[in-house]
């Protein structure tokens, strides 16, 4: 059950319903599916006498949520501090319950997947955004023809970021020994995928998706020379036809 929760949670962050479908404009999802997902986990923990996950990167996240109230209070800026700890804290939550949550490969494929296909919905809605001037939620294609969509995806270079996240996913599916059929439908969402993040026209989408195809054939060839020169292969007709606002980049700007 808190599996189902974890994925119903996604699907909130991501599709963000009470925002743009009348019938959930009311309801507080989120905190609603949260408390749920935190009772079940709860639960399921206490029955199987679990103990929480273990991982190097809990002690990271925590330091660094401590270092956010901090850079406030060295200023003396107490509401500073505390409006950012609550901004934060909701992503400290949501990767605790990943962490105790998701803890096989099956439940990892299908959070992968949910994932994918989560992202490939918002690159569709951007597309017709693009070419019809309103998103799905009837958010008006800004002045530059970036598209955007709803709360932490309404920047432009935020959703291109979050595009880039699933394509080293996709890649591996694309380029695994699996039959030419099943690899298909992973090779559609990741031309979807990047044509979402042209549309963004994110200059540090673009770097980040170079960069990540670059790392991903770098690993899987065990070369960096190897790997780098598919990369380049690769990444050349994707450079040429870059964001418009590529050649404005400078390391100059803010």
């Amino acid at each position: 059950m808190p599996f189902i929760c974890l994925l119903l949670y996604l699907v909130v962050i991501y599709l963000r319903p009470g925002e743009w479908i009348p019938m959930f404009a009311h309801l507080r999802l989120l905190p609603l599916i949260t408390v749920a997902t935190v009772m079940f986990l709860g639960m399921e923990m206490v029955l199987s006498r679990r103990r929480l996950t273990k991982a190097p990167q809990n002690g990271m996240l925590l330091g660094l949520f401590a270092t956010i109230p901090l850079s406030h209070l060295v200023h003396t800026y107490v509401g500073g501090a505390i409006g950012a700890s609550g901004l934060f804290s909701s992503n400290v939550v949501l990767y605790f319950l990943i962490v105790n949550i998701v803890t096989s490969r099956a439940r990892l494929r299908t959070t992968l997947w949910v994932l994918a296909g989560l992202t490939a919905l918002l690159a569709w809605q951007g597309w017709e955004q693009a070419v019809t001037g309103v998103g799905w939620a009837g958010q008006r294609l800004p002045f530059d023809h970036r598209i955007t969509w709803l709360g932490m995806f309404e920047d432009p270079n935020d959703l291109a970021l979050a595009f880039v996240m699933i394509v080293p996913i996709l890649l591996s599916r694309v380029f695994s020994r699996a039959f030419i059929v099943f690899r298909l439908l992973p090779a559609a969402l990741l031309m979807l995928l990047v044509w979402g993040i042209y549309l963004t026209n994110s200059r540090g989408g673009f770097l980040a998706l170079l960069a990540a195809i670059a790392f991903y054939f770098i690993k899987k060839s065990k070369y960096v020379v190897t790997g780098g020169i598919v990369a380049a292969i690769l990444g050349a007709p994707l450079f040429l036809f870059a964001p418009s606002r590529l050649g404005l980049l400078s390391a100059q700007e803010e």
